[in-house]
């Protein structure tokens, strides 16, 4: 009888661990620029950042999160899609496109504020820095953070014909005690890559646009230290 057990034990333990990423779907890679913190300035932290996005069981329009094989309360992997693919991306049939090396939404966005306000001249704090405890709280909501693949047109201004465009769309609620997010301001962005052919490499090129677009939006709001 031991052996039966055993082996019960051991499926038992590959169903509760958690998916491969090759499993939830392809991979996009956001390869953000880091830069450090200025030399002097006023000292912020990424007090929180929630990934307020609503997931939906059926496609709902194009912006409208949708997670393909994906249990409703698997918070963990839900965290991480960012855009539903087409079957031709994963050889037949539709999948997710998750961050990748295991980044969430939320982590990806606090990680692009604190590039944003350092080079707005704020110096962001992390855990177990000097002063971490004592500066100011930044709370920022993801309310949007989702891709999508918009199919090529004989015209129109965004593709020529044979060329596949691949979109992001960013937007989240940021309040900081600093001049332009004192009253809680909603930073919205977008970007894009456009290719011939819809292969699931060309994911990454337009999170990246997007999240430099939502950087370079968060320094046109925020007023730099020691500015009128």
């Amino acid at each position: 009888m031991r052996q039966p057990t055993r082996a019960l034990i051991a499926i038992s333990l590959i169903l509760a661990w958690p998916a491969p990423a090759a499993e939830l779907g392809v991979e996009a890679r956001p390869g953000i620029e880091r830069v450090a913190n200025p030399e002097s300035g006023p000292a912020l932290r990424i007090a929180r950042t929630s990934d307020r996005r609503s997931f939906s069981a059926t496609a709902a329009g194009r912006w409208r999160p949708i997670a393909f094989e994906v249990d409703p309360a698997d918070s963990a992997s839900l965290a991480r899609i960012v855009a539903r693919t087409r079957g031709s991306d994963l050889g037949g049939r539709g999948g997710n496109v998750i961050l990748a090396d295991g980044a969430t939404v939320a982590t990806l966005v606090a990680d692009v504020l604190t590039q944003a306000l350092r080079r707005s001249g704020y110096r962001v704090l992390a855990p177990g820095d000097p002063g971490h405890a004592g500066a100011a709280p930044v709370e920022a909501d993801v309310t949007q953070f989702w891709g999508s693949l918009r199919e090529p047109r004989s015209g129109g201004s965004y593709a020529s014909r044979g060329s596949y465009r691949f979109e992001f769309r960013i937007a989240a609620r940021v309040l900081a005690p600093i001049p332009g997010l004192r009253e809680g301001q909603t930073i919205a962005a977008e970007g894009f890559a456009s290719r011939d052919g819809r292969n699931a490499i060309y994911w990454s090129p337009a999170l990246r646009s997007a999240l430099a677009s939502f950087d370079a939006a968060v320094r046109e709001r925020v007023v730099p230290p020691g500015a009128r």
